[in-house]
């Protein structure tokens, strides 16, 4: 497992990844053997999960689909305005599928770029 154990000498800590604790329960593990295996050379160390730092700030549009924003605009909206903003709501949403398509269809077509040499 990759960056599975960190060993922080500043705060006298072994650093798990949850994933990590979650395998160290079954005792018969290789993880749990590792973890016995760190513990004896730092046997003063506490051992701790690491905790995922949450951006609190950060905006999520999940839910924002085309039928949730079509009937938000007709729902707020003058008939004029509505008249205005659906054909265009439509025709980005639309090129936005497209874009998103293609290159669906580049990459399962085409080789990737790794693999070309420089």
């Amino acid at each position: 497992m990759k960056n599975a154990l960190m060993i922080n000498f500043e705060k006298n800590q072994i650093v798990m990844t949850r994933l990590f604790a979650k395998k160290c329960t079954d005792t018969s593990s290789e993880e749990y053997a590792h973890l016995q295996s760190v513990r004896r050379d730092y046997p003063t160390f506490t051992v701790v999960t690491r905790q995922i730092k949450k951006n609190d700030g950060k905006k999520v549009y999940k839910g924002l689909t085309y039928a949730y924003m079509r009937d938000y605009i007709i729902l707020h909206t003058t008939p004029e305005e509505e008249m205005e903003a659906l054909p265009n709501l439509a025709n980005r949403w639309f090129s936005q599928m497209l874009s998103c398509l293609r290159m669906v269809w580049y990459a399962l077509s085409f080789r990737p770029f790794s693999q070309y040499s420089s």
